[in-house]
């Protein structure tokens, strides 16, 4: 499965994948506002 934002030159990834990334712009920015929430002081 490609990584996000890269949708070609992965590796034998299955049918269903081929052209997907993983991630979306939206969810990457979901994971980091929570990431950010995370954060100790």
């Amino acid at each position: 499965m490609p990584s996000y934002r890269r949708a070609s030159g992965a590796v034998r990834p299955g049918r269903a994948f081929q052209d997907k990334p993983i991630l979306s712009d939206a969810a990457i920015e979901d994971v980091i506002a929570f990431l950010v929430t995370l954060k100790e002081d």
